[in-house]
């Protein structure tokens, strides 16, 4: 598996792994467009974002493509973490980040009900 890209705003860092994928440099943005969006007004408790992209050989014999993606929150242990499979790789990519702007967003308004 290779980081195709590593970039640092501010505290938060952006990760993209791919490991048996393509990766061209459009695919990278929209990449990097999703990840914006669903962090959203978060950006200040998000520390690291972590996306892999992976080609899954299903039992039926379909290839079908990953997209994990992980994310360190200041003051959380554990961070969030999120996957979705698919055929298409940028629906993949679009229900990994819809999933994951969910959970960030239940995720850190639970921890500033139970803080404050």
């Amino acid at each position: 598996m290779g980081i195709i890209n590593r970039e640092v705003f501010t505290k938060m860092r952006i990760e993209i792994h791919v490991e048996r994928f393509c990766l061209n440099r459009h695919l990278y943005r929209y990449i990097r467009r999703k990840v914006l969006a669903c962090i959203g007004e978060w950006k200040a408790r998000v520390r690291k974002v972590m996306v892999s992209l992976t080609d899954v050989m299903l039992g039926c014999g379909s290839i079908e493509k990953r997209c994990l993606v992980e994310m360190e929150l200041d003051g959380l242990p554990g961070g969030v973490v999120c996957q979705q499979i698919d055929r298409d790789t940028l629906c993949a990519i679009d229900r990994s980040m819809a999933c994951m702007g969910g959970l960030l967003r239940c995720t850190l308004l639970a921890s500033e009900v139970s803080s404050g």
